[in-house]
């Protein structure tokens, strides 16, 4: 499974996820999953976006990266339901010590300002739960619809996911 979102927020950016699954005849759930996103650094409102193009904000960076094992049951031919948890690891990239820098422009004319700043790193461990329903238009194409929540000490997160699924779907031959 691949998938991208459209940000729900003004600050956000992108939001980009994949997963790697596999179902056992038992309907076991194996999954090793990656999720990304970005969002800007507003400061409650304090920092505004300077640039006449693009944005000069400072990023908040979240990369994770998780293996979870859950079950999946089959409701009907075409649909199943799946609940799946594990640990995860995550770098979370935060922008600190951040300073408002302005130029002088051309003859005090054309002023314009920039923010500099640190970014410290953070390795966190996690945990991610997720559920999901599946819905296979056949047995190589479908689309999931679910919930998950991500949780670590600084940055934990959660939403909804729609994706598109390309594999060997449908129930399994007992």
């Amino acid at each position: 499974m691949a998938g991208a979102a459209i940000p729900v927020t003004k600050a956000s950016h992108w939001v980009v996820n994949g997963s790697l699954v596999v179902e056992t005849r038992q309907n076991y759930l194996l999954a090793l999953r990656s999720y990304s996103h970005g969002y800007e650094e507003t400061d409650d409102g304090q920092l505004k976006n300077t640039a006449w193009y693009g944005s000069n904000l400072p990023m908040h960076n979240v990369e994770e990266l998780n293996l979870t094992v859950g079950k999946s049951r089959d409701v009907h031919q075409r649909i199943a339901l799946s609940l799946s948890t594990g640990p995860s690891l995550v770098r979370y990239q935060m922008p600190h010590n951040i300073k408002t820098v302005t130029s002088g422009g051309w003859g005090g004319i054309l002023n314009s300002s920039y923010y500099e700043y640190d970014v410290r790193t953070y390795w966190l461990p996690g945990w991610s739960i997720r559920g999901d329903m599946v819905l296979a238009a056949n047995h190589a194409f479908g689309l999931s619809i679910g919930g998950v929540f991500n949780y670590n000490s600084k940055m934990p997160n959660g939403g909804l996911n729609l994706n598109f699924l390309v594999g060997k779907l449908g129930p399994k031959k007992k």
